[in-house]
């Protein structure tokens, strides 16, 4: 009404009821019941469904004869027309899955609709999924695109699986999120534990060796990558500070060749390998050589000696320290051209070593884990994704784990022959397609890491005996008995252990 008076310029005034000798329409002249009820009909005849339905005409006949021969439909649609019941109990089980949104649900011309989306029959949802996922997007993506037109049961359960098995998608998928960190035990003594790793700088070749206990590092520079040269200066500082308990190395050719494996041998020192492209871990060398790079592009640029620079590293206390690397290593202070004093550098005893690299351990892992998160281990026989690693390639390639090496690496076997070790995070797991078998081995029979290794990302694993090999996803084993006592546990019709608090035992229920 204000709508149409805003044009006129009026005041309003107030009259009582005996002044007003003529009747407003709406108050007197009201309609029958029989005219009333013609009105209202027609009135919603004029909200046609179909009209905010946006398909051709095929395709509205294609649904509606599905609709039609879809027999939980028939169910829906005889049970929106004449009333659905008060209970979930009293319908039929067809038209179970419908009961939550019931009071959604219309019928118009042979098509089931639930508010404005169109409820999609069974014999066209695969073909509606493929239409959905035509642009090949994301999950959530798909989900609010679906759910702006169609609807049926368990649609957002059936957009993820259908898109978890889409071959285009699973070869261009985007990389998976980083793991808690594991990092490694400090070492009790000095030079127990060694990082090698070979690096490039200034055009020029170098093998770096890190101590784990002191975080004291050599640099040799060499002119060829091969293992003998690299194997040449490793024992010249294996003959003057001793031999180690480990040593942690990448997959280079310099280490991964039968030299250096005859030289762990001989020199009896287990020799650990990490997963190809993944320095994380190997981290204590890695950050070795970005020190020794900028060490020696900065003396480079600067024309000053290197190897005092490196003394002078070696006599700095490190961050959170006390000490700093030539204390931890050899228990002094080596002379510098600094003016030191003869009582400092008296050998003396570092004791809190251990404690204040513990700290700042600690410290890492508690912010290294913020945006972490980790991943299920595969087990032999899972079909994986491999992430691309090389320049230039970008497609991720199938294959089948082989065997687990390492706590977080993997053997897996491509599809054209090849035999890579990676680690978990460039493995995606991906479920089978219909045309492909399952897994020979079935993951209750794999089994489970029951020693924790050492700490680090790459650690060999101990194979538990058969008597101890733990089964994947046990079941509970929880007997029902009806007692008064509420604290005992008692299993629901989805199968969920449910174990009332204890706060309520003051109360006795009759089961």
């Amino acid at each position: 009404m204000l709508l149409a008076l805003q044009k006129y310029d009026y005041t309003i005034t107030y009259k009582k009821g005996k002044e007003m000798y003529l009747a407003d329409t709406l108050s007197r002249a009201y309609m029958t019941e029989t005219e009333e009820a013609v009105d209202v009909e027609m009135e919603t005849e004029q909200i046609h469904m179909l009209d905010y339905l946006p398909v051709s005409n095929e395709r509205l006949t294609e649904i509606q004869r599905a609709t039609a021969l879809d027999e939980t439909l028939q169910v829906v649609d005889k049970m929106v027309q004449v009333g659905w019941p008060e209970t979930k109990s009293d319908i039929p089980n067809l038209a179970t899955p419908y009961f939550h949104v019931r009071d959604e649900l219309s019928v118009q011309d042979g098509i089931l609709f639930h508010g404005k989306r169109c409820v999609v029959p069974i014999a066209l949802r695969s073909d509606i999924l493929k239409r959905l996922h035509n642009a090949h997007t994301g999950i959530e993506s798909t989900r609010r695109r679906a759910r702006e037109c169609v609807y049926w049961p368990n649609m957002n359960a059936e957009i993820k699986d259908f898109i978890s098995k889409c071959e285009v998608c699973q070869i261009y998928d985007s990389k998976q999120a980083k793991e808690p960190l594991i990092p490694y035990d400090t070492p009790d003594r000095p030079w127990s534990k060694l990082g090698i790793d070979l690096f490039n700088c200034n055009q020029k070749d170098y093998v770096i060796l890190v101590d784990y206990f002191s975080d004291f590092f050599e640099v040799d520079m060499i002119t060829d990558k091969t293992g003998k040269q690299v194997i040449q200066k490793f024992k010249s500082h294996l003959a003057r500070h001793g031999i180690p308990d480990t040593i942690i190395s990448d997959n280079g050719s310099g280490f991964n060749s039968q030299d250096f494996a005859d030289l762990a041998n001989k020199y009896e020192f287990t020799h650990i390998t990490s997963s190809p492209a993944f320095p994380q871990s190997n981290g204590k060398v890695e950050s070795a050589v970005k020190s020794a790079k900028r060490l020696i592009k900065k003396c480079s640029k600067a024309g000053s000696d290197p190897y005092l620079a490196l003394l002078d590293i070696r006599n700095t206390p490190n961050e959170g320290m006390s000490t700093s690397p030539a204390q931890r290593l050899f228990n002094r202070r080596t002379k510098t051209l600094l003016p030191t004093t003869k009582q400092l550098l008296q050998p003396g005893v570092c004791p809190t070593v251990k404690s204040e690299k513990r700290k700042k351990v600690e410290s890492q892992v508690k912010y290294f884990n913020r945006h972490a998160k980790d991943l299920l281990p595969l087990y032999e026989g899972d079909h994986v994704r491999i992430q691309p690693l090389r320049l230039g390639e970008h497609e991720w390639k199938k294959g089948t784990v082989n065997k687990q090496v390492n706590i977080r690496s993997y053997e897996v076997n491509l599809d054209d022959g090849q035999t890579l070790r990676r680690n978990r995070r460039h493995l995606r797991p991906v479920p089978c397609t219909p045309h492909e078998p399952e897994p020979a081995s079935q993951h209750a029979q794999a089994p489970a890491i029951i020693q924790a290794p050492e700490p680090g990302t790459d650690q060999p694993l101990k194979q538990p005996s058969p008597k101890k090999v733990k089964q994947s996803q046990p079941q509970p084993s929880v007997t029902t008995t009806t007692s008064n006592n509420n604290s005992s546990p008692r299993i629901t019709r989805s199968g969920r252990v449910s174990r009332p608090p204890a706060h309520l035992k003051d109360f006795n229920m009759k089961v």
